[in-house]
């Protein structure tokens, strides 16, 4: 099943932690009350056998690990035996259960038909149940603290599961999945180990950031997060904010005055575009147009042909250039540097110049590059300074690798964020919002028929048309710049699930007519 999130009810559900806070937030609880343990696993497995009973199963598999994960498992059992169902507990020791909590949900539960899997030919036993109508499994065979590793054991348990070809419900986390990155192996290994692929995924507390990065959207499915009686967040971390549609429209409604005009609606001006890459220049006006800037210039050393509603400014890189840099930039509400501009010294003296321009700064593409180029503590003048590396681009600034970004961006826009005081979108499969307060988030929408040319500049068009207006006062509520980044990188996504709607691949200017600010 794709990767679906469904945001809960309770305010803490709505941002992802690291396994390591999570683990520390339940210790938290259960030093303020002692007896919250079997508690909390009471709830999770009560709420993991509701999601179940949904499937209207008549035969339920449940795979328990020897920890708490396989203790809600163990819980689980409990009410599905109660509520008629035929269930049989998959265990992995003859103990079943090793931890206090789980031990004291097994006695409740070890007349429930069980088998032990000992060895990878024991997986076999699972396929007496292919052909069972009306079957689901239950995965709570690791939980959050599970640590990638190579097992004959698991790799054939998985494999039979999946043979089965019924519904695959996780707890907490598809079992395989390093809950802190969401891969299934470490970056040495060319062959990761094998990982459930769940039809959906019940997890407590709050989301983890293993559902959204890396593989985790491929194996988690439909995601649903529950309360288990946690008490206040023990800020020992930073969460990430997960921008939801509701989440961004309820805090940050994108809501025009009724007395606007395109003066108060912002001048974006484009500074990019080149004899060999005139098309991304292009493209992120025309988005900036559509997203609702007032009035756009395309300014560029080449000759570019914009459409007509596109004003067309053009510059030379001669001895008056900061000269003409300056009376150009003085007309800007927002500039918009990088598009299309080569990795060469032209682009780096363009920047250099756009360093002392103090209005809203949005610096993509080249202009990125020219950045990884520079000493290590550049200054802008701008403070909404806004950047937007794909990680290519922002393991060139850190200096960092490809695989190593890949595994926690929101870590590293973070950093980027930090070394330039700047508002950081870095756009992966799940993109990531860093601003250097802290402040961190994650767009929960993967939407691979986006991975196309030009997709990244109509986000960065989009991004300035959204900070001239906020910066001009055109919207109904005042919005902050981490709302900026937000609305921008959400009213992207949702034009992108347009068109993915009805195409398998999105292109750049497909995306800029689906563009709906709201």
């Amino acid at each position: 099943m794709a990767f679906c999130w469904k945001p809960p009810l309770h305010q803490d559900g709505n941002a992802c932690v690291h396994p390591a806070d999570m683990k520390a937030w339940e210790a938290a609880e259960i030093r303020r009350r002692p007896e919250a343990g079997q508690a909390m696993m009471e709830v999770a497995g009560r709420e993991v056998a509701a999601a179940a009973l949904r499937h209207h199963p008549k035969t339920i598999l449940i795979f328990c690990g020897t920890g708490n994960n396989g203790g809600d498992g163990l819980v689980a059992a409990h009410y599905l035996r109660n509520a008629g169902c035929d269930v049989c507990i998959f265990a992995f020791d003859n103990e079943v259960a090793k931890t206090p909590d789980a031990q004291a949900v097994f006695g409740r539960v070890q007349d429930i038909p069980r088998k032990i899997l000992h060895e990878p030919n024991d997986a076999c036993d699972i396929l007496n149940w292919k052909n069972t109508r009306k079957l689901i499994v239950i995965d709570a065979i690791f939980g959050t603290g599970y640590r990638p590793s190579h097992s004959a054991l698991m790799s054939r348990v998985y494999q039979a599961i999946e043979e089965l070809n019924c519904p695959i419900l996780s707890v907490d986390i598809p079992s395989g999945i390093d809950a802190s990155n969401g891969f299934r192996g470490t970056p040495e290994d060319k062959n990761p180990p094998r990982a459930i692929h769940a039809t959906e995924t019940i997890t407590f507390g709050a989301p983890k950031i293993g559902h959204f990065c890396g593989e985790g959207p491929q194996h988690t499915g439909e995601l649903s997060c529950v309360d288990i009686g946690l008490g206040p967040w023990p800020e020992i971390g930073i969460r990430r904010v997960i921008l939801s549609d509701d989440y961004v429209k309820s805090h940050w409604p994108a809501e025009r005055r009724h007395d606007v005009h395109k003066g108060i609606c912002g001048h974006v001006i484009v500074l990019g575009g080149s004899k060999d890459m005139p098309g991304a220049a292009i493209l992120a006006a025309r988005a900036a147009l559509h997203a609702g800037a007032g009035l756009v210039t395309l300014a560029s050393e080449a000759t570019l042909n914009p459409p007509d509603e596109i004003m067309r400014a053009t510059f030379l890189l001669d001895d008056a250039f900061e000269h003409t840099f300056e009376t150009l930039s003085a007309k800007a509400d927002v500039l918009l540097v990088g598009p299309g501009l080569p990795q060469n010294d032209h682009t780096l003296r363009i920047v250099q110049a756009a360093m002392q321009y103090k209005k809203p700064l949005i610096l993509d593409a080249g202009a990125l590059w020219a950045i990884s180029q520079m000493p290590e503590h550049t200054d802008f003048a701008s403070r909404d300074l806004f950047m937007t590396p794909h990680i290519g681009e922002a393991s060139r600034i850190l200096n960092i690798p490809t695989a190593e970004i890949s595994r926690d961006p929101g870590k590293y826009a973070l950093e980027i964020a930090k070394k330039y005081r700047a508002n950081v979108i870095l756009k992966t499969h799940v993109t990531h919002i860093a601003t250097p307060k802290p402040s961190l988030a994650l767009l929960p929408y993967p939407n691979p028929a986006m991975a196309s040319a030009g997709i990244g500049d109509v986000l960065a068009g989009i991004l300035s048309a959204i900070a001239a207006q906020a910066r001009g006062n055109a919207f109904v509520r005042w919005v902050d710049v981490f709302g900026i980044a937000a609305v921008a990188v959400s009213t992207h996504s949702k034009a992108g699930r347009r068109v993915a709607q009805d195409h398998s691949v999105v292109t750049a200017g497909e995306l800029i007519q689906n563009i709906i600010v709201e």
